[in-house]
């Protein structure tokens, strides 16, 4: 049997290896960063084992990005999760992990590190670990949870990284992901003791002044892929993936992508509604990116830009000679997307012969070229999306209800910006910087006045009427901050979110005011009810107009009346409480 504990070696790789019997460490062993380590009770291994059960020359350890042991053909065996190994056939083990070498237990572990005033990590190394850790839990069936952080505030980046490791405990990684933005990576916590410690963290870092928006994803819950891992909190790699300007700060859309998450994993037809502007199509390329079809083509069609001939043609392809002018025999885009995902948009304008023969595509899973005899099998995921209401559609018959159903299966709504008020100066600040970045400038801050601005404002064209208004106010601003005189002021006080007027027919948010207090904060938005009620007296009980007038959908109205248990006005009479 091996002596006293042999003194930890102060050279070496990032771990160890613990002999333990009978629940007591016998030897502590350093193992180098790579290599390989031979074991056993001769005296020309590299760590010798003084123990009758041990061989000779037992096993042999390969150190190194994936850590192997392999049995020499030792008299008493090796033994890995409780099965005999077999001998010259090297098996994958991670740390912490037990292996029996005759009557005797080796674990490896990482070595300790003494705590540091600064712990954060670089991208590259919070990507390699996350990969690392897939892999250990893959084997393992392990839980663990990425955290994305993205910080606003007056707050340091010493003081935040300070408030960020308060709470963090020793195996826990922390790395810089952006521009006060930041990524964790918490091992051997679940989900839900994830959001527990986002909350601590972002209660350390209000205390020192520091507003923050949080994602949690965990492992195996939303995504078994450190890609998919790290995609959902950064949003996206790349300008045409979903995540491109995407942003998470508000509950209803947390719960929307979870949502994606889950529907994303079947071959469900998935419609997305929303207002334009609002990101249906890079909603629709996160179903697809989540999906198991994600390495298949992801192809795009406005169904609004062409006329009939031409969609037909786009959506089912031709053969030579079907028409004047086709020449050569094309594959459609329904063809060409089999095993992927189809992305329909604005499928509200499709006229009623194009809908008849898409919905037989959807039903038999096949497509016909137009001038073919034979069909083509196909599989493909359907995601539609429009910014008119359906239901009406179909009650007025400009749209088929049988198809409606079939695309219906999973619906996403998404809220339009005016209702996501907390990511409005994200989304500014992020498209301001990468203005900024393609014009060689500096990075442009927002001043005060500028952001009320744009908190005020009711967004009616979205994210995509955001994004230009931030660019145009690059270019005028120079080298300065963006104020108000670089926003369109007078477009947008005519359409600010807020209370009805007073008998005076004045209210706090008056132009005349706005000119003279700029830096005054919002006002308060009022009872919701009682606006909605000026709206549909003001219109004369037109729903629609009431919409357009409180900067709303039709469907977000119908449901606020459902919500106040108003009733539904008819045309030209008002509704009033």
């Amino acid at each position: 049997m091996t002596g006293p504990v042999n003194p930890v070696a102060r050279v070496g790789g990032r771990f160890r290896l613990l002999v333990v019997a009978d629940n007591a460490v016998l030897a502590i062993h350093s193992l180098p960063e790579a290599g390989s380590v031979t074991i056993g009770r001769g005296e020309d291994n590299l760590i010798q084992i003084d123990d009758e059960s041990i061989s000779r020359r037992h096993a042999i350890l390969h150190v190194g990005p994936v850590m192997t042991i392999e049995d020499l053909g030792s008299s008493n065996g090796t033994k890995f999760r409780d099965l005999t190994i077999e001998p010259h056939a090297p098996h994958e083990l991670g740390v912490n992990e037990l292996v029996t070498l005759g009557s005797l237990t080796v674990i490896i572990q990482g070595r300790f590190t003494p705590p540091q005033t600064s712990r954060i990590a670089t991208h590259d190394y919070f990507q390699a670990r996350l990969e690392e850790e897939c892999s250990r839990a893959e084997r393992t069936g392990a839980q663990f949870a990425v955290l994305g952080i993205r910080v606003s505030g007056v707050a340091s980046e010493s003081a935040v990284v300070e408030a960020l490791m308060m709470t963090l405990r020793q195996s826990d990684v922390l790395a810089k992901q952006g521009e006060r933005a930041y990524e964790l990576l918490l091992i051997d916590s679940p989900r839900d003791q994830a959001e527990l410690v986002a909350q601590r963290l972002l209660g350390c870092l209000e205390a020192v002044n520091a507003k923050a928006t949080h994602v949690v994803v965990g492992y195996p819950d939303d995504s078994r892929s450190a890609y998919e891992l790290m995609t959902r909190i950064v949003g996206g790699g790349d300008e045409t993936a979903a995540g491109d300007d995407l942003i998470i700060a508000e509950q209803s859309m947390r719960d929307l992508y979870a949502l994606i998450s889950r529907i994303a994993r079947s071959d469900l037809p998935v419609l997305i509604l929303g207002e334009t502007g609002v990101g249906k199509e890079k909603m629709s390329r996160a179903v697809h990116q989540y999906s198991p079809r994600a390495s298949h083509p992801f192809l795009a069609i406005n169904c609004a830009a062409l006329n009939d001939a031409l969609l037909e043609s786009e959506l089912f392809g031709h053969e030579r000679g079907s028409f004047t002018g086709a020449n050569t025999v094309k594959t459609g885009l329904l063809e060409a997307a089999t095993g992927g995902t189809v992305f329909l948009d604005e499928i509200g304008d499709m006229s009623l012969a194009i809908q008849a023969k898409l919905l037989r595509v959807i039903e038999d899973g096949e497509v016909r070229k137009v001038g073919a005899i034979k069909s083509t099998k196909i599989h493909v995921r359907f995601v539609a999306a429009t910014n008119t209401d359906l239901e009406t559609a179909t009650e007025q018959g400009r749209f088929r209800e049988d198809l409606y159903f079939r695309l219906s299966a999973a619906t996403l709504v998404i809220p339009p910006l005016r209702e996501r008020p907390n990511e409005i100066e994200l989304l500014a600040s992020r498209f301001a910087n990468r203005a900024s970045m393609r014009a060689s400038g500096s990075a442009k801050a927002l001043t005060p006045a500028a952001l009320a601005m744009l908190k005020r404002y009711s967004w009616p064209g979205n994210i995509r009427e955001l994004r230009n208004v931030i660019e145009r106010a690059v270019l005028l601003c120079g080298e300065s901050s963006i104020a108000l005189e670089h926003l369109p002021a007078e477009k947008m006080r005519g359409t600010f979110v807020r209370a009805p007027t007073n008998n005076t027919g004045t209210d706090a948010g008056t132009p005349e005011e706005d000119r003279a207090a700029p830096d005054r904060a919002p006002p308060d938005l009022g009872d919701e009810r009682a606006r909605i009620l000026g709206a549909l007296e003001k219109a004369g009980g037109n729903q629609s107009k009431a919409a357009a007038l409180l900067g709303m959908s039709r469907r977000t109205l119908i449901n606020r009346l459902e919500e106040y248990k108003l009733p539904r006005p008819r045309k030209g009479r008002s509704t009033r409480a």
